[in-house]
Order: C-alpha cells, then sequence, then structure tokens
C-alpha cells in the first residue's frame, strides 16, 4: 500500500499551494492518487475528498499500476527491442538451421 500525504499552504503562490508528498520518494507514481483528491489537486474542487460524499461509479475498475519502464510496459509487435519476439525468431532460426 501506498501512503500518500497531502498538503495545503495558503501562504504560496496559487498553483502552488497544493502538493502530494509520497512515503517512498522512489516510487512516486501519481496514477496512485484517488480521483476525489486528483480534483482537489488540480482545483477542479476546493472541497477536500472527506467533505465531498462518496461517489464510486458501477463501471469503475480496480487500479492498476503505470508499468512504464518495466518488463510489463507494452511494446509494438515489430519494436526494434520486443524481446519475446527476437527470442521467438531465434528459436525458430536454430530448429531451421538444426534441420538442413
Amino acid at each position: 500500500m501506498v501512503v500518500i500525504v497531502y498538503y495545503e499552504n495558503r501562504q504560496e503562490i496559487y498553483g502552488r499551494h497544493r502538493w502530494v508528498e509520497y512515503a517512498d520518494y522512489k516510487s512516486n507514481d501519481p496514477t496512485t492518487i484517488p480521483p476525489e483528491y486528483h480534483s482537489w489537486i488540480h482545483h477542479v474542487s476546493d472541497k477536500l475528498p472527506s467533505e465531498m460524499l462518496p461517489f464510486s461509479p458501477t463501471y469503475k475498475r480496480p487500479h492498476i499500476a503505470n508499468p512504464t519502464g518495466t518488463d510489463g510496459a507494452y511494446t509494438p509487435p515489430n519494436f526494434l527491442f520486443n524481446i519475446e519476439k527476437s527470442k521467438e525468431e531465434l528459436q525458430k532460426e536454430e530448429k531451421n538451421g538444426n534441420k538442413q
């Protein structure tokens, strides 16, 4: 579980007076901010999420972490560094080389 702390300092310049601090500064993934706090931090709403009525649509899916920069990231089939495709091609070449 990611621990996130939200801050507001009204003495700062508008637009820089709300911010987020993550417990683990190495894994600061902005996609972990709940939608309610996202609307507060981007000034869509001035009410804190604790003051708003809870809303959870029926079509809401569980959160999936952003896989960018990991092995789970999407790569197109013809991408230069697509490792799985390269492995398959090497295996095919080895099989074809053994048959000849």
